[in-house]
């Protein structure tokens, strides 16, 4: 997709920032499961801005494993 790293920053559902210049080499869609701070989150929404530069924020929340299937996999 991308062959240069792009500078996102994560955000809560809340708004509030979690980590600044994190470097993604593919940007996360909608529904996925990312790893960040040992804790796994889902990606809620991806939002672009181009104003002077692009900037991308993905908006994360935690991931709560309803069908157990960390479990199942031995994760």
């Amino acid at each position: 997709m991308f062959y240069k790293k792009i500078k996102t920053i994560v955000l809560n559902e809340k708004w509030n920032v979690i980590k600044e210049k994190v470097f993604f080499r593919v940007i996360p869609r909608i529904h996925e499961i990312i790893y960040l701070n040992k804790k796994y989150h889902r990606v809620v929404n991806v939002v672009h801005n181009y104003d002077k530069e692009h900037n991308i924020f993905v908006i994360i929340e935690e991931y709560t494993d309803d069908y157990k299937l960390m479990e199942k996999n031995n994760l």
